[in-house]
C-alpha cells in the first residue's frame, strides 16, 4: 500500500521532508506572493481525474476496467462490474473477512462531491458482495458483518487513510460494540441522528482497547446513497465531509446501523471523544 498523497500528488512524507528543506523561508515566499496579489492557492482536487496514475488502488480498479470493457478476465479482482471491483484487503490477510469494494470511477473518497450525487449505491453493492457465495463472502463467527470508509485525515490533518481512491472495507464488525449498539435503542428517525450519540468500544491498531462516540442511525436497508444520509443529516458532518467515518453493522433484529464519527465530534458520552477511522470496530484480521 503507498502512502497518502496531498493535493499535489506528494507522499505525505516526502511533502512534509520538502517543507522541512525549504522552511519559513518558502513560507514567506508564498505568504508574500498573496499578499501582493500575484497569486492565490490552488483549488484542491478532492476527486482525482481518470488519467491519475496513482494511487496504487485505483491503478488497479482502473486496469481492471479496461480488461472488463474489452471483455478479458481480471486476474487481480476477485469481480470486476461495470461500476467497481471487488479486491483482497491485503495479500499476506486472512480472506475470510478482510476485502475491499472500490469504484472503477476516479473518486479519491468521502470528500468528493460524486459520492454525494452519486445513484450508485456502493454500499448495498458492497453488503451484496459480502454475502455468502458471493465475490467477498465474509466470515466472521465472532459478529457479524461490518462495512466502513475511512476519510483522508482527521481534524488535525493527521493522515488517517493510505489509499486515495475511494474504498469500502468489507470485514468482521466487533461483537461487543454490536451488544451496546442493541441495548442503546438506536433511533430510525433521521432527524435525531445527528445526537443519537452512542459510545462503543473497539480497539486501535496497536490492540489496545478504545473506547469511541458515534452518531448511531438504524436503516431497514441500504438502498439508499449513505454519504448523502450523512451530509444531508448531520450539518457538522456536512461541514467537513473530509474528516468523517462512517461504518456500517447488520443489525441482528434486521435492518442495518449506520455509524458516523469524527476526530472533533462532540456530545455523548463524558470523557470519550469521536474518531475519524472506521478500523477501531472492524476486525480484519
Amino acid at each position: 500500500m503507498t502512502e497518502n498523497a496531498n493535493a499535489d500528488g506528494l507522499s505525505w512524507r516526502n511533502f512534509i521532508k520538502l517543507s522541512g528543506a525549504f522552511g519559513s523561508a518558502a513560507i514567506l515566499i508564498s505568504s508574500c506572493a498573496v499578499a501582493a496579489g500575484q497569486g492565490t492557492p490552488a483549488a484542491q482536487d478532492l476527486c482525482g481525474k481518470d488519467g491519475d496514475t496513482s494511487p496504487e488502488l485505483w491503478r488497479t480498479a482502473k486496469d481492471c476496467r479496461e480488461l472488463h470493457n474489452a471483455g478479458k478476465p481480471t486476474p487481480e479482482s476477485r469481480v470486476t462490474t461495470d461500476t467497481y471491483v471487488v479486491l483482497n484487503g491485503k495479500k499476506s490477510a486472512n480472506l475470510k473477512h478482510n476485502f475491499l469494494l472500490v469504484p472503477t470511477r476516479r473518486i479519491k473518497g468521502i470528500e468528493c462531491d460524486v459520492v454525494w450525487t452519486t445513484g450508485q449505491l456502493y454500499w448495498q453493492d458492497a453488503w451484496s458482495e459480502a454475502q455468502p457465495g458471493k465475490a467477498a463472502p465474509v466470515t466472521y463467527p465472532a459478529g457479524v458483518i461490518g462495512l466502513g470508509v475511512n476519510p483522508p485525515h482527521d481534524a488535525n490533518g493527521h493522515p488517517i487513510r493510505t489509499q486515495d481512491q475511494l474504498h469500502i472495507h468489507m470485514a468482521g464488525f466487533r461483537n461487543a460494540a454490536l451488544g451496546q449498539l442493541d441495548h442503546a435503542n438506536v433511533t430510525s428517525d433521521l432527524t435525531k441522528w445527528a445526537n443519537s450519540i452512542v459510545a462503543l468500544d473497539g480497539f486501535d491498531r496497536h490492540g489496545a482497547k478504545v473506547t469511541r462516540n458515534y452518531r448511531a442511525l438504524h436503516v431497514a436497508n441500504l438502498n439508499q446513497n449513505l454519504f448523502a444520509l450523512l451530509r444531508n443529516n448531520v450539518s457538522d458532518a456536512a461541514k467537513d465531509m473530509s474528516i468523517q467515518t462512517i461504518i456500517v453493522a447488520s443489525r441482528k433484529a434486521g435492518g442495518f446501523y449506520v455509524l458516523n464519527s469524527s476526530s472533533n465530534m462532540t456530545g455523548g458520552q463524558p470523557g470519550v471523544g469521536g474518531t475519524s477511522t472506521c478500523d477501531d470496530l472492524l476486525d480484519y484480521d
